[in-house]
């Protein structure tokens, strides 16, 4: 039996962190960079409206939190996030 494997690249929209998403763009994800110790990592969160947010996960190394984003984006294609400094 021959199984269609299914390949998604995930696109982010690089922002700045003073970026305010449209009212039209919601809901969205949201993938913000926290600086640690060790290096970088990163905090996913899933935006309703611009006053309420799910935390979905935290302290993940950005290809870890690209393969969630993978899986949640099957159900729920939302526009993803990602704050970008440099």
């Amino acid at each position: 039996m021959l199984i269609d494997r299914r390949v998604e690249v995930v696109e982010t929209h690089k922002v700045s962190s003073s970026f305010e998403p449209k009212p039209e763009s919601y809901p969205h994800y949201w993938l913000q960079p926290i600086a640690t110790e060790t290096g970088k990592k990163y905090c996913l969160f899933f935006y309703i409206s611009p006053a309420s947010y799910l935390i979905l996960a935290n302290g993940l190394s950005r290809p870890l939190a690209i393969r969630s984003l993978k899986r949640w984006r099957q159900t729920a294609l939302f526009d993803v996030f990602e704050v970008f400094y440099g």
